[in-house]
């Protein structure tokens, strides 16, 4: 049972990903007129979805509407995208999107907002990125044990029918 609850894909090191994570923060950072914010509105577990969203508006407070929002969710261990979208912000300036993860290792999810090419807000590009631990849940004993079973029969069946094949032949050739 140890095994099972033991850190997805813990032998992969993140020092890659996680310096590449800085680099995008620090050559697109959040210009200084400008609140914005990432936030992520429930615990990662495996198979469950995670409700997130991304805030933007001026230091004023007013909301910045129609700004475009590029995500990338990437795991890790293997700094492939799971996950890419793009929408624009609502009149609250805000977007939200829910995403599922399937597996327990840790993720980066990446936010670039850049201004609508059709509006006259002035908004300079910025990303935004959070590191999401995913919470690894074993499956129910029952759904093992099925599985379990779909397995032995089909290893049984294989087996007994490549015996019968084998004595069929050996039976047919003098």
């Amino acid at each position: 049972f140890m095994a099972e609850r033991a850190e997805a894909h813990g032998d992969h090191d993140h020092g890659e990903s996680e310096a590449a994570l800085e680099e995008l923060l620090e050559a697109n950072p959040v210009p200084a007129e400008i609140t914005a914010e990432l936030v992520d509105q429930a615990p990662a577990i495996v198979g469950q979805l995670v409700p997130f969203s991304v805030t933007v508006a001026d230091v004023n407070g007013s909301n910045i509407e129609n700004a475009v929002i590029n995500i990338e969710a990437q795991a890790m261990g293997y700094d492939r995208p799971v996950l890419r979208l793009s929408g624009q912000s609502d009149a609250q300036g805000t977007f939200i999107w829910q995403q599922q993860f399937f597996d327990g290792a840790p993720h980066k999810v990446m936010v670039q907002v850049a201004p609508d090419p059709s509006s006259d807000v002035p908004l300079e590009p910025f990303a935004l990125a959070e590191r999401i631990e995913v919470e690894a849940v074993a499956p129910p004993i029952l759904t093992r044990l099925i599985g379990l079973t779909y397995f032995t029969a089909f290893l049984a069946a294989g087996t007994a029918l490549g015996y019968w094949l084998k004595q069929r032949r050996s039976l047919a050739t003098p």
